[in-house]
């Protein structure tokens, strides 16, 4: 039989493991709410997903979606375009099948438009190793997309426009190439 002198040495145990890991827990959830705050302002979504690549846990959605709508859903589930998709579902399974994390450019169609995210995708594992989904970050980097292809139609005009000879000229291969970069049928 347990005597009271051995309750009381167990107490003050316990109380003191308490009190030890109550710091810790404090402070992880001051960094927990510092890191859900700067990921909530910025174009950054973070995510779990499972072996089966259901979403299992989301911070900040894109494209508006609340949290709720994604769990338990997939890519395609999701992603409007079918290639989309297959795009970003083959990314994370070769990381689950080869336990190596992966990052690449992607672009998503939503509503009409193109965005480009940079995915980083990594292996989630438990404490003994074994891979039970991912960990992945995506950025929208969609306006940076967007100067580069900028800057490369400048540059490609600037080109086109040397030889010409004449004002008339300049004008008339400006606007070609203009009606043709904007997807316009007519110009001027």
């Amino acid at each position: 039989a347990e005597g009271r002198g051995d309750r009381d040495i167990k107490n003050a145990a316990a109380e003191q493991r308490a009190d030890a890991v109550a710091p810790t827990q404090d402070a992880l959830h001051v960094m927990t709410e510092r890191f859900e705050a700067a990921i909530q302002a910025s174009h950054v979504v973070v995510f779990n997903q499972d072996r089966q690549l259901r979403y299992t846990w989301i911070l900040n959605p894109a494209f508006g979606y609340d949290a709720t709508e994604v769990l338990g859903k997939s890519d395609s589930d999701l992603l409007e375009r079918a290639g989309d998709a297959a795009r970003t579902e083959g990314i994370k399974r070769r990381v689950i099948e080869t336990g190596i994390g992966d990052r690449q450019e992607v672009p998503i169609a939503h509503h009409g438009a193109e965005y480009w995210y940079d995915l980083s995708v990594r292996p989630q594992r438990d404490v003994t190793g074994v891979i039970v989904g991912i960990t992945c970050a995506a950025v929208d980097i969609t306006s940076r997309k967007q100067s580069e292809a900028n800057v490369s139609f400048l540059a490609e005009l600037t080109d086109a426009l040397m030889p010409a000879g004449s004002p008339r000229e300049v004008a008339r291969i400006a606007a070609e190439r203009i009606a043709e970069y904007f997807g316009l049928s007519r110009c001027l």
